[in-house]
């Protein structure tokens, strides 16, 4: 995928970035999380699909992400810095 997924409402669109260790960007929006390497190249990106999504942290292997929304105070979701695949 090569394109953001945005949310239809523009009044509720919003992107976050993170440096990674090593120098990637990180970046956080409104329906998925992207990778981009330290020449601007496009490492990965998937969907999360999660309005409130927030960084919940960044270390070495991992990228972690959750709501900041109390009623989905559960949702959590941890991606591979690597590939961006799910982690258990």
């Amino acid at each position: 995928m090569d394109w953001l997924v945005r949310f239809e409402d523009e009044d509720f669109r919003w992107i976050n970035v993170r440096q990674a260790p090593g120098g990637d960007l990180l970046v956080l929006y409104e329906r998925g999380l992207l990778c981009i390497d330290h020449a601007g190249r496009m490492r990965w990106h998937v969907l999360h699909d999660n309005l409130s999504a927030g960084f919940a942290g960044v270390d070495n292997a991992e990228v972690t992400i959750r709501s900041e929304f109390p009623e989905m105070v559960g949702w959590v979701r941890r991606y591979s810095l690597a590939t961006g695949d799910l982690a258990e």
